[in-house]
């Protein structure tokens, strides 16, 4: 599971070019309504990290909303993840070209629910393990909104 954000902005040596922040994006997009389907969740448990430096900087934000576990991570570069048993793969209206919606299972067995897309110099990951994939797809359009 992804853990972590920052709450600076990393720049792209060179590039003149800016991730936003993270836990500012996570915030915006108010994961406390949207996976409370309707009711208020309590936000908890924020943390924020840097991986890397420069154009290969990764800005990571996570926090419990209620029970659900939630992060973000933005990075110049697209990556990828692995270990985790894919269960299926669909590509979600709303969300640009080169979105994936990932569901599958970790080596443990738990649930493994991301999404993944790029809106201009910026790649994004949405990870909500356990959620409702329609949820989560709609979690992702409101920060895709925002970038």
């Amino acid at each position: 599971m992804l853990v972590g954000c920052l709450a600076v902005v990393a720049t792209a040596a060179g590039s003149g070019t800016a991730l936003p922040n993270a836990c500012t994006l996570l915030t915006k997009a108010q994961p406390e309504k949207v996976f409370g389907h309707g009711k208020q969740l309590a936000v908890t448990q924020r943390k924020a990290q840097k991986f890397g430096t420069g154009a290969a900087a990764t800005l990571l934000c996570s926090e419990q909303v209620g029970r659900q576990p939630v992060s973000l991570s933005l990075s110049l570069s697209g990556g990828g993840f692995g270990g985790i048993r894919v269960i299926s793969q669909t590509h979600p209206a709303g969300l640009g070209s080169g979105d994936t919606l990932t569901v599958g299972t970790s080596p443990a067995g738990s649930p493994v629910d991301i999404i993944s897309f790029h809106r201009g110099h910026v790649f994004a990951v949405v990870t909500a393990n356990g959620a409702a994939p329609a949820i989560l797809t709609v979690f992702a359009r409101a920060l895709y909104k925002l970038l």
